[in-house]
């Protein structure tokens, strides 16, 4: 009697009719209290509809029920990574390799896990390599594999796992992605060719086809074709814009929300003011050079890099839910006990990260939008602000496909709006925290970095440490695009906007426009 009621729960998962098969799960479990399928289903659906513990529940029990089973342990896994309990989801796979040694699947899923963790890259190579000599054709583990060698610098060793994947796939969009963003070197004129017939079928008109229109416009870019680079990224643009829900207006209320809260200076009479003077928080919009500013930084003996950390951003999330109501309205109720709670709540996380150094940075790249948040969490962080040319930040803005958020990027008036926001509040938090916030421009550092360097490492604090200078030495996990680019020497020709001429004459009118007076 229960062979059918499960058939029809997972006929019914299949046309997302959650409640019937929830139901039917249910009726399942009456009949045979111990039916290990049902429970990893509603693990499943728990898991699908973002109730986590209670999914956790459901997966835990099917271990119990059959501690040998081995997709309740990857099950149990899966969900325990994307609820943030990553200790307890390693075991959880581990378990499930243990039990399957031959599972790619398995491995695979271990590997993934391992490489969120910075501590863990060389464990996470092992499991990712384990899952292909299980089965080499395994295209996931192939792409996660060659993601983390580029994140450690070894794009030479990531290359031909990018090539191996298009032998078994030629039109996948995220290995051709992996090769014009890295190895752009390595294209050759063929494999141009195949890109722009790629993307002409593709239409722009899904995440691949956009994908692929990206890495098409870095290939024709990098053959000094700038025009037909320049029609590439439009499309590409335009097909992603069109797939988000950007929303100019609200983003104006929110700034213009925390520039009304956030009025008054320091409060040096404030309980605890040392609070917080390990952590150092690189403001910046995206493509500025702050993975450069934190590759500096995590160079020194003292500073651990952490990259752009989500702690921030949970935390006031969590206040705003508990308080019912959005950042920052509820901000001008917050007492000093409150932020000082959010505060230590915030060194909690990060002294996780930060291990044994003395210092953190923390490089999120909506941190510009909360230093007045973080001054009274942490009254002793420092900020340093990294800012760089407008129009080519838009511009390298506009060649990049993020991986998540950063909506604003994909329309000029978008990016210049998120700019105008950018400047009204960054000239706020240089106001009212002058001693804690330094403006470092990009092309002053990479046109004097020896003195540009000293003048950082002074404000953070630090001594001077010829490491820094040679930051490109340092070997550390760097998850941005700018992973390769900081293992290189400092260039002084990563300015574009010349080659792309008239084409940007629209953008620069735009940013003409919405320039404050006397700035350049």
């Amino acid at each position: 009697m229960v062979r059918p009621l499960l058939i029809q729960a997972s006929d019914a998962l299949r046309r997302c009719q959650t409640e019937l098969a929830r139901h039917l799960l249910m009726r399942a479990l009456k009949i045979a209290p111990e039916c290990i399928d049902a429970w990893r289903m509603l693990g499943m659906l728990d898991h699908r509809a973002g109730q986590y513990d209670e999914a956790i529940s459901r997966f835990r029990r099917a271990v119990e029920i059959a501690p040998g089973d081995v997709m309740a342990h990857m099950g149990l896994g899966i969900v325990l990574h994307d609820h943030g309990k990553f200790d307890a989801a390693l075991a959880a796979f581990e378990r499930a390799c243990e039990l399957a040694p031959d599972s790619a699947a398995c491995w695979f899923n271990l590997g993934k896990a391992l490489r969120s963790r910075d501590d863990a890259v060389a464990r996470a190579c092992e499991a990712l390599q384990h899952a292909l000599a299980c089965n080499p054709r395994h295209v996931p583990a192939r792409l996660t594999l060659a993601d983390v060698l580029v994140s450690v610098g070894d794009v030479e060793g990531a290359v031909p796992h990018y090539r191996k994947v298009l032998l078994e796939e030629p039109a996948n969009d995220r290995a051709w992605w992996g090769l014009a963003s890295f190895a752009v070197d390595s294209l050759t004129g063929e494999d141009v060719k195949r890109l722009q017939s790629l993307s002409e079928r593709s239409g722009y008109a899904d995440e691949s086809g956009i994908r692929l229109g990206f890495a098409l416009a870095r290939a024709l870019e990098k053959q000094g074709r700038y025009p037909a680079a320049f029609e590439a990224l439009t499309k590409a643009n335009a097909g992603k814009r069109r797939m988000l829900e950007w929303n100019t207006g609200a983003e104006h209320a929110q700034v213009k929300a925390i520039a009304e809260v956030f009025t008054q200076p320091d409060d040096e009479s404030a309980p605890d003011p040392a609070r917080g003077h390990e952590m150092i928080f690189v403001v910046s919009l995206p493509r500025s050079g702050s993975t450069l500013v934190e590759q500096i930084l995590a160079s020194h003996s003292e500073v651990a890099g952490g990259g752009e950390m989500l702690h921030l951003q949970q935390i006031l999330d969590k206040e705003s839910s508990q308080r019912n109501q959005a950042f920052p309205l509820w901000a001008h109720q917050a007492k000093e006990t409150d932020w000082a709670r959010l505060g230590t709540e915030y060194l909690h996380c990060a002294d996780h990260v930060r291990g044994k150094k003395r210092y953190l940075t923390d490089k999120n790249i909506l941190n510009w939008r909360y230093v007045g948040a973080v001054a009274r969490m942490l009254p002793s962080a420092r900020f340093v602000n990294i800012r760089r040319d407008r129009l080519e930040t838009c511009l390298a803005c506009y060649r990049q496909l993020f991986r998540s958020g950063m909506d604003f990027t994909y329309a000029f008036d978008d990016m210049v709006d998120c700019f105008r926001s950018y400047d009204m509040l960054c000239e706020r938090w240089r106001t009212l925290y002058p001693q804690r916030f330094l403006d470092v421009e990009y092309e002053v550092l990479v046109a004097n970095p020896e003195n540009e360097i000293r003048r950082l490492l002074t404000f953070c604090g630090l001594s001077y440490e010829s490491a820094c200078l040679d930051f490109h030495r340092t070997r550390r996990v760097i998850r941005t695009a700018s992973a390769a680019q900081v293992r290189q020497t400092l260039r002084k020709d990563t300015a574009r906007a010349d080659d792309y001429g008239d084409a940007l004459a629209p953008l620069r009118q735009l940013l003409d426009r919405s320039r404050p007076d006397g700035e350049r």
